[in-house]
């Protein structure tokens, strides 16, 4: 086959909509082996007959240009369930790099193979491609000469990777000194807040040092401040020995007189009693050792001073504080984030029902109609708080037996009230099977004493049963009328009495004989 360009861009990347399956392979490739299939990041596994989402098939497109190839115009993944909305899906070649065909030194051999190892090639070429153009790397414009290449295993362990002000690659930033900074926080902020000190301090530190390499002879001076009175002439006197003045001789230097002018302001005179608390110098010590001092160089820029100060003012110190107390909700909810963006997913809140990213199960409560609903996969469903009335289920069924607790089934607004199984079922009463049809005129309901009821014509052509007898009122005590059919004969068995003067009608076209 030919490598189409179009067809040589060896990554295909999609966001699946709710319940998706396909996703195109917009690339040729030669074998499933070449096709790997991540979803969110995790490698998903080739299947036949996948039966997951974390499963796959691929079915191929055969290339138009060569048939018998079957990926050579790409093809089809197909996962083994529906992905979720919004997953992110990457398809990506990777052909293993090997040679699998060799050629003899001379004579005929395959145009075919020889055309599919090219092909192979070229395919390993744009895979490779891919992933470089994916790699950190330097412009081709970079001036950069020397080498970007990563220190010995050694130089770089528990170091923070960084470059120098001429772009190559340094490791001077201990992991471990970031730790212990880390615990140092309110010392930190303590410093913070009197910046401007610090940075005096700083400008004059080759002054700081040099009094503190005579902190002893400053704190004598010191000790006896409360002598400078007309007897410390005296003094000034048993201090003129030869060592005395050579000491003095000393700290009579330019610089030393400097340094000491600079210090004797009284805005350095607060700081320096500021910072001669106990809790200061413990501090100082702590942040003078290596690692703390190169951490705060690297603290000291313009950017991370100014983050700081963003993060020193008060609603910031409340925020972190009020985060403070719920950390260990934080922890809870972050251990738990799947679970929380799968409710989130699931769950919203409106005005009106919506009607896009629907999935079966999805739970929403609309606000206007004051009812929380759930899509059924194919429109919204109100859930009830209870069992009130079955007025809004259209199709209730029951789970259990029907108990009427000592009331009656009736019917409102003079309604029927129908009993009607489906397909050959039975209405069953008290034991008793009633037919699901109708019967013809004049026929009667009958037991055959099975629990089976049915209609059935009344015979009354003789009396078969031996001893059997007909019978019939022999007495009228009230008004009655019976009607004959003219096409039918009545009889009674007399004799009949009437009652007082009750009346008897006898109506219709037929004969009724008392016999």
């Amino acid at each position: 086959m030919t490598i189409a360009s179009n067809k040589n861009t060896p990554r295909n990347t999609y966001t699946a909509t709710g319940g998706q399956t396909a996703f195109t392979i917009g690339f040729e490739f030669f074998k499933v082996e070449d096709v790997k299939v991540y979803r969110n990041g995790s490698l998903l596994t080739y299947n036949a007959s996948p039966s997951s989402v974390s499963q796959y098939k691929i079915t191929g497109t055969a290339s138009a240009s060569d048939d018998a190839y079957e990926f050579g115009a790409g093809g089809t993944v197909t996962l083994g369930a529906g992905a979720t909305a919004d997953d992110i899906i990457v398809i990506i070649r990777d052909i293993t790099l090997e040679r699998t065909s060799d050629f003899p030194t001379t004579g005929a051999f395959d145009i075919t193979t020889l055309n599919t190892q090219l092909d192979t090639m070229t395919s390993m070429l744009s895979d490779i491609k891919q992933q470089s153009d994916r790699s950190v790397k330097l412009l081709d414009t970079d001036t950069v000469s020397s080498t970007i290449t990563l220190p010995a295993k050694a130089t770089r362990q528990d170091k923070m990777l960084g470059f120098d002000s001429s772009g190559n690659v340094e490791t001077t930033i201990s992991s471990s000194g970031l730790s212990a900074l880390s615990t140092i926080t309110s010392d930190i902020t303590t410093v913070a807040s009197i910046s401007s000190a610090v940075s005096n301090v700083s400008s004059i530190s080759s002054a700081v040092s040099s009094v503190s390499s005579n902190s002893a002879n400053i704190n004598s001076v010191a000790a006896v401040s409360s002598l400078i009175t007309s007897d410390f002439v005296s003094d000034l006197n048993t201090l003129a020995t030869t060592d005395i003045i050579n000491d003095l001789n000393t700290l009579a230097t330019a610089d030393i007189v400097s340094d000491l002018n600079t210090l004797a302001t009284t805005d350095i005179v607060n700081d320096l009693n500021t910072l001669a608390t106990t809790d200061i110098v413990n501090d100082l010590n702590t942040l003078a050792t290596a690692d703390i001092v190169s951490d705060l160089n690297t603290l000291a820029t313009t950017d991370i001073v100014s983050d700081l100060n963003q993060l020193a003012t008060t609603d910031f110190v409340s925020d972190l504080n009020a985060i403070e107390g719920i950390k260990a909700n934080v922890t809870t909810v972050a251990d738990n984030v799947t679970g929380v963006n799968s409710f989130a997913e699931r769950y919203r809140v409106g005005s009106s029902d919506p009607t896009s990213s629907l999935d079966e199960g999805d739970l929403f409560y609309n606000s206007t109609d004051n009812a929380v609903k759930f899509y059924n996969g194919t429109s919204w469903a109100s859930i009830t708080a209870g069992l009130t009335d079955i007025v809004n289920d259209g199709t209730p069924q029951l789970g259990g037996n029907l108990d009427v607790n000592g009331n009656s089934i009736v019917s409102a607004s003079n309604g029927n009230i129908a009993i009607t199984p489906n397909g050959s079922g039975k209405v069953i009463l008290d034991g008793l099977s009633f037919p699901t049809a109708d019967g013809t005129s004049g026929q009667a309901l009958t037991t055959d004493g099975g629990g089976n009821v049915s209609f059935t014509t009344i015979q009354a052509s003789e009396i078969t049963t031996e001893g059997s007898v007909f019978s019939n009122y022999n007495a009228i005590t009230g008004n009655v009328t019976t009607t004959t059919a003219s096409t039918k004969n009545a009889f009674l068995f007399g004799p009949i009495t009437i009652s007082g003067s009750a009346t008897w009608t006898v109506s219709g076209s037929g004969t009724l004989e008392i016999l």
